[in-house]
This record gives structure tokens, C-alpha cells and sequence, in this order.
């Protein structure tokens, strides 16, 4: 109500911050957070209490060379980080604070370069829970049962097109922003056909 800053803290083993947007899960009590250290490629997902800014859960994923995406949470309560450079998701049980599974080798478009860019979750009109995410230089974009992690869909999008960062709304579309060709596309959250692609600024 006011814009003014209410309290600051210093927190502890912070060297990084990963990509952290508009889809961080908050937990009534806690926004959940990605962290990096780079000297070691190690990636952290944390529990950050809004009251006090103590860090109450700290969950190691695993090594990543590059960032990790964090979207929103499932109707269970499981957290999905998608790992970009190692083609990974790790799912995360927010209740008990543990790490339940990490899916590997998630596709990634054509050639060697795509990856695991930035992650959200929608429910489509056939009752499905999906887990989505861009490739960026992949140039496809991906949805996956994210009770089950088996892909569902990968649609590719023009060559150099470079989808990078997306969200769902609330009918569970998929808008993705295409910095390769300027562009934003919106994608049907069932099967992925291209809804409709128009021009934007220079790389959205």
C-alpha cells in the first residue's frame, strides 16, 4: 500500500540468483526460489519465508552448467524445475520438502543447442496437467503429463525463431516469446497447434 520496504536481510550462502519471474510459487509462507553457484555448477531451489526472509528449506537439484526454471506449482503441491543446459526436470514434493524424481534427456528440438528454457504448468480441457517449456535454440516447444513426465507433444517452431521465455494463462495457452524472429506465438495447451504468431519489438 505504501511501496515502502519493510525489511532486509542478508541471506546466507546466496552467491546467485537464477532466473527467478512472475511464476515463482508461493506457498502462503514462502516464495520458492532458484539459486546457482557457478565455481561448482551446482543448482539450489529454496523455500524463502516473506515474514522474516529466512531461507526455511534449502533442496539440492543437482548440477546444471547454465539456469534453472521454476513455473507454477502442480494441484499436488510437487514443484517442477526445469533445468535448461542439462535437458532435466526435477520434481520437487513442497509439503515434505523432497525431491521426488528427475526426468532426463527431455526433448530439446533439433541439433545439439536446445534446452530446457522456462517452465510453467496448465491444466488443458481434456483434464491433463502438463508441464511446458521452450527449447530457445531448439526452436520447438514442449509439453509433458507432469504427473508421469512422459511427452506429450513437441511442436517445432520457423528455424531461428529462438523460443526463450513463456507463461501459461488461464484457459492454459501457451504464449512463448520468440527472440529470433521478433515474434510472440500463442500455442493450443492440448496439442500445441499454433494459435496465432504476430510481430513484437526486437527479441521480446
Amino acid at each position: 500500500e505504501t511501496n515502502l520496504i519493510l525489511k532486509t536481510a542478508d541471506i546466507p550462502e546466496l552467491t546467485k540468483w537464477t532466473w527467478n519471474d512472475d511464476n515463482n510459487y508461493f506457498d502462503g509462507s514462502n516464495v520458492w526460489l532458484g539459486l546457482k553457484y557457478p565455481e561448482a555448477d551446482d543448482a539450489v531451489v529454496i523455500a524463502l519465508d516473506v515474514e522474516t526472509l529466512e531461507v526455511k528449506v534449502r533442496i539440492s537439484v543437482g548440477k546444471e552448467s547454465k539456469n534453472i526454471y521454476i513455473g507454477k506449482v502442480a494441484k499436488n503441491g510437487v514443484l517442477h524445475v526445469g533445468k535448461q543446459g542439462s535437458r532435466e526436470v526435477v520434481t520437487i514434493d513442497t509439503k515434505n520438502h523432497v525431491v521426488l524424481d528427475t526426468w532426463k534427456n527431455m526433448p530439446a528440438g533439433t541439433g545439439e543447442k536446445g534446452v530446457v528454457c522456462d517452465a510453467d504448468i496448465a491444466t488443458g480441457s481434456d483434464g491433463i496437467e502438463r508441464f511446458f517449456y521452450p527449447t530457445l535454440d531448439g526452436n520447438s516447444v514442449v509439453s509433458v503429463n507432469a504427473a508421469t513426465g512422459e511427452v506429450l507433444k513437441e511442436t517445432h517452431t520457423p528455424e531461428g525463431s529462438r523460443p526463450v521465455m513463456h507463461t501459461n494463462d488461464a484457459q492454459g495457452r501457451m504464449w512463448v516469446q520468440e527472440i529470433g524472429s521478433h515474434t510472440n506465438a500463442v500455442f493450443d495447451p492440448v496439442t500445441l497447434d499454433l494459435i496465432k504468431r504476430f510481430p513484437a519489438a526486437q527479441k521480446p
